[in-house]
C-alpha cells in the first residue's frame, strides 16, 4: 500500500471511530437536544492547512452504555423510557450509598473474604452523570449492535487471562504474572486502538500534522 492510500485509510478509520464518540461527547456533556443529535445541514467538516479532516482536540469517549449487552437481555436492543428511569434511579441510589460515611470502628474483613477495589469504587461512579445517553432517539442496551445479541463473539476454545493462570496452577498473588496488564498499570484495554467506554479517564487527545496522527488516551497515557 503506497503512502497516499495508507494515509487515506487512516483518515477513514479515524472518522468512523471519532464521529460516533463526538456524538457521545455531546450527549454526555449536557441535556439532549435536537441540535446535539442531528448535524446541521450547512455544517462543513473543519480541515487542516493540508486539506485533511481536522480532528485535533480533546475528546470524551466514555459512556454509561456498556460495550456488551448483559446476557440476560438477549436480543433486546433498546430500553423503554420507564426502564431508563429505573436504571438511572438505581445508579443514583448506589452513588448515595457510596457517599455515606464509613464506620471508622468497623472490623477487618472476614478470613478468606475477597478484597477488591472498594476504595476505587467509592469515587468511580461519580466520574459520569448517572444517566444513560440517548442516541438517535434510542437508549441502547449496548455499544455493540452486531451480532444481534450485542456481545463480542468468543471462540469455543477461548480462555481469558485468569483462566490460563488457573490452568497453569497460578493464583492472583503468586507473582506479577498473576495480574493482568491493567492491574499492573502497564496497559489498559480501553486505550488505543479499541477506545471502549470506561468509567474514568475516558478522554483522548488528537494531534496531527500532514503525515502523522497522534492519539493519546488519558488512561495510562497510552499513545
Amino acid at each position: 500500500m503506497n503512502r497516499s492510500l495508507l494515509r487515506n485509510a487512516l483518515w477513514l478509520s479515524l472518522l468512523s471511530t471519532a464521529l460516533p464518540m463526538m456524538s457521545h461527547a455531546q450527549l454526555e456533556s449536557g441535556p439532549s437536544t435536537p441540535a446535539a443529535q442531528t448535524p446541521s445541514a450547512d455544517w462543513i467538516m473543519p480541515r487542516t492547512g493540508y486539506g485533511q479532516p481536522d480532528l485535533q482536540g480533546t475528546w470524551f469517549y466514555g459512556s454509561r452504555t456498556p460495550l456488551q449487552r448483559p446476557a440476560k437481555l438477549g436480543l433486546k436492543q433498546t430500553y423503554t423510557p420507564d426502564e431508563v428511569a429505573a436504571i438511572e434511579n438505581r445508579m443514583l441510589e448506589r452513588n448515595r450509598m457510596l457517599d455515606a460515611p464509613r464506620d471508622p470502628d468497623r472490623g477487618p474483613p472476614e478470613r478468606g473474604a475477597r478484597i477488591g477495589m472498594e476504595a476505587d469504587d467509592e469515587f468511580l461512579a461519580h466520574w459520569q452523570d448517572a444517566k444513560l445517553p440517548k442516541l438517535n432517539g434510542e437508549y441502547r442496551t449496548s455499544i455493540i449492535i452486531e451480532p444481534p445479541d450485542g456481545r463480542v463473539p468468543v471462540r469455543e476454545d477461548f480462555q481469558d487471562h485468569n483462566a490460563r493462570q488457573r490452568a497453569a496452577g497460578l493464583g492472583t498473588t503468586d507473582g506479577p504474572e498473576g495480574q493482568p496488564l491493567s492491574g499492573r498499570c502497564l496497559a489498559f484495554g480501553s486505550a488505543i486502538p479499541s477506545m471502549t467506554p470506561i468509567m474514568m479517564n475516558a478522554n483522548m487527545q488528537i494531534v496531527q500534522n500532514q503525515d502523522h496522527v497522534m492519539i493519546m488516551t488519558e488512561m495510562a497515557h497510552d499513545a
